[in-house]
């Protein structure tokens, strides 16, 4: 059984807010998600296209095969979900 996706999001979040969203405890675990990683497996497309777009900072999508990506930066991570 997984962690809620607002659970992750507000973990991301907290990560994002202190300037470690590249963090490795969010794709390894440990830290203050635990054993609940944000990846390919835990993070899953809704089959729609959509657009995301990235900001100033660094981004990391999390990217279905519609989806089309603006603003990505050199860099920034893309999962592929």
């Amino acid at each position: 059984m997984g962690m809620p996706a607002r659970d992750l999001a507000r973990i991301a979040y907290s990560f994002w807010s202190e300037g470690e969203l590249f963090d490795a405890d969010l794709t390894n675990g440990g830290g203050l998600n635990g054993s609940f990683l944000l990846n390919s497996r835990s993070v899953h497309s809704n089959g729609l296209a959509d657009k995301l777009y990235g900001g100033v900072g660094m981004d990391w999508y999390f990217a279905g095969l519609l989806d089309v990506l603006f603003n990505q930066k050199t860099g920034e991570i893309v999962t592929s979900i």
